[in-house]
């Protein structure tokens, strides 16, 4: 089990990230599966803390979902974000253009005070925001084939949770 390998250190139980996966599919074209696959994928990494678990969980699965990445792929790449935040950001910003200036500039300032869980929360807020646009931009036949792409993955979700052990949250 990922959380007791990591020492829970992503702050999430079992309850806790299912709650956090459904809720990213409520909000946007990804499934509950591939949310959930992200989350899992995270907590693996062992690098990715309670400041911003929620929100790297969502923009891992939405740059999975856009890059056609895997969830392992793409949790291994986000893990290297702590090391150098600044770094990251600039990297990534060079293909997906979702950082300002300014934002730079505060991401920067925040890692040299040694807050780099505050520069990160700014990057996956960014990433979130600029990912979240993509999906206003899928053509109508794209938009179809997510849907029944969505439908699917939804079904054997509940298909999966048949048996699964109910949470202290999903009560």
């Amino acid at each position: 089990d990922a959380e007791l390998l990591t020492g829970n250190y992503a702050g999430a139980t079992a309850g806790a990230y299912s709650a956090l996966a459904r809720s990213i599919a409520a909000s946007s074209e990804i499934t509950v599966a591939a949310a959930r696959e992200s989350a899992l994928a995270l907590i693996n990494t062992g690098e990715v803390g309670p400041r911003v678990f929620a929100s790297a969980t969502e923009a891992a699965a939405r740059y999975a979902d856009a890059t056609s990445k895997n969830a392992k792929e793409v949790a291994q790449d986000f893990a290297t974000m702590g090391r150098d935040v600044a770094k990251w950001a600039t990297e990534h910003n060079r293909q997906l253009n979702f950082i300002t200036a300014a934002q730079f500039d505060q991401i920067k300032s925040l890692q040299e005070q040694g807050r780099a869980a505050e520069a990160q929360a700014i990057v996956y807020d960014a990433l979130n925001q600029r990912l979240r646009g993509l999906d206003a931009n899928l053509g109508t036949l794209d938009r179809i084939l997510k849907t029944v792409k969505g439908g699917w993955s939804s079904f054997w979700d509940a298909a999966f949770d048949i048996g699964r052990p109910e949470t202290i949250e999903d009560r």
